[in-house]
């Protein structure tokens, strides 16, 4: 008797839930409740996306192998200091000022660089400052020397040699009929890192990778670019640095800008919070869907 009546129970409380279930009051209260979830995702999955559309600042990454690199200053922001143990100076940029040396060389804010490396001896790095301004000084173990505008310095590649280089750098020079030296991009890559949602993790986007002949630079830095230049006797230079910018420029010979940026899809493509937040938003679209022609059922 007892069993029985449990069993009785039992299906008049299945019977309940199914008549709340097939109700349309309460199919109307899921589809609100839904309704209101969707607006909120798709509300915050779009505050975070929507900043991509507009070309939100990312982190490039550029590795290469060039023969030039051009560094300016940004925001006459200060350069690192050079260790260099054999080097040859030529102040006013002239073959008959050459003066052997070891020691510092500190670099003028407002002074720009360039590397140029055409496989020889040696590697020359050229300091530039405008306006007749000092471009910097070499201190030795003996003398501090005041360069002037115009520097040269010459590199013995006898041994390698690493300069650490922060600024707005440009790789490569733009190939046209004139180009008649060496001083090119040889290859590279660059690759693009953001950060994912909820986290400090970066998730990084196919390379895309820099042929002989490009000049690659990053639009409207937000930063100045840091990284290092790696020299060695009979080798390219080999550079690797970061920058923070919108855009990242690949000019190349007879074609038009290729701009590299960190596009909506790459984000969505990329971090798997916001993968999964879209799919939660088509889901949750199909389950309203349901519940709608649920309710307008006879």
């Amino acid at each position: 008797m007892d069993h029985y009546k449990l069993k009785k129970k039992l299906s008049l409380i299945t019977e309940n839930i199914t008549s709340i279930i097939e109700s349309r009051n309460t199919h109307k209260i899921i589809a609100i409740s839904l309704f209101t979830l969707l607006i909120l995702l798709i509300f915050y999955t779009t505050w975070h996306t929507s900043p991509y559309l507009s070309g939100k600042k990312s982190l490039f990454t550029i590795e290469a192998k060039t023969n030039y690199i051009e560094i300016s200053p940004h925001k006459n922001g200060n350069y690192p200091t050079w260790e260099i143990e054999k080097g040859r100076l030529y102040d006013n940029c002239s073959k008959d000022s050459e003066i052997s040396f070891s020691g510092s060389v500190f670099i003028n804010p407002y002074s720009t660089i360039e590397f140029i490396n055409d496989l020889s001896e040696t590697l020359v790095i050229y300091l530039n400052s405008e306006s007749d301004t000092s471009s910097g000084r070499v201190i030795t173990n003996t003398a501090e020397i005041m360069l002037s505008d115009c520097a040269a310095l010459k590199i013995d590649n006898s041994l390698e040699s690493i300069f650490l280089i922060d600024g707005v750098i440009e790789l490569g020079t733009e190939v046209n009929e004139n180009t008649t030296n060496n001083a090119i991009l040889k290859s590279g890559s660059v690759t693009i890192s953001d950060k994912r949602i909820f986290s400090n993790d970066y998730y990084q986007n196919t390379p895309r990778p820099l042929k002989m002949g490009d000049k690659f630079l990053v639009k409207l830095p937000e930063s100045q670019s840091s990284g290092f230049v790696h020299f060695k006797r009979g080798q390219y230079m080999y550079t690797s640095y970061q920058s923070t910018g919108q855009e990242g420029v690949i000019q190349r010979y007879k074609s038009e800008d290729i701009i590299i940026k960190n596009s909506i899809w790459d984000k969505i493509k990329n971090d798997d919070i916001l993968t999964f937040l879209w799919i939660a938003i088509i889901f949750t679209s199909g389950l309203i869907r349901t519940f709608i022609m649920l309710i307008r059922k006879p």
